[in-house]
């Protein structure tokens, strides 16, 4: 299902999705993920400092919010990430996502998208469906409030990206139902 990463540039979200989707992982640390709230980190800490080594020890809690938020959608995914997958718009047209939620989805800040995404994860888990998180997971990372970290640029560029994605599957989607 998933690929190696580059020796040289190791995957984050690949490391986690290989981490979620391990036989050896017991179900009660997933359920633990999938039933958490990110807001409060607390629960995903062995699996950040897993994924993200020394650098979770040493970060704000709203990084570890947002972090936290990706590890929860993950898992509620079923921890079906893939580089190669669709694009992250593409899969909202596959969910039957609106465009009104989409705009919700795209101008939202952290707060509300520690609302949303859980939902969003939730209907591409009973698809069954693989998806590439990078956009979301730069979106979610870079969002305000400023936390040192964050970049608008990034999160403009992951906005563009899930817009650009889910205009062409929709469009596709429309001419072949033509």
């Amino acid at each position: 299902m998933n690929e190696e990463p580059d020796k040289k540039r190791p995957d984050v979200l690949w490391r986690l999705s290989k981490w979620l989707l391990d036989e050896r992982r017991s179900t009660g640390d997933l359920a633990r993920l999938r039933r958490m709230n990110p807001r409060n980190p607390e629960a995903a800490f062995d699996v950040l400092h897993h994924v993200l080594g020394e650098r979770a020890l040493h970060s704000s809690l709203v990084r570890l919010q947002r972090w936290a938020l990706i590890v929860h959608c993950l898992a509620l995914a079923g921890g079906r990430h893939r580089k190669g997958a669709a694009g992250f718009g593409r899969v909202l047209v596959d969910v039957h996502y609106g465009e009104l939620r989409l705009r919700q989805l795209l101008r939202a800040d952290l707060e509300v998208l520690l609302d949303v995404l859980p939902r969003v994860a939730r209907r591409i888990s009973a698809k069954s469906l693989e998806a590439n998180w990078w956009s979301i997971t730069k979106l979610v990372l870079n969002v305000p409030p400023d936390d040192g970290k964050a970049g608008l640029d990034e999160a403009d560029d992951a906005r563009r990206e899930i817009a650009r994605d889910f205009v062409i599957a929709s469009s596709a989607e429309q001419a072949a139902a033509s």
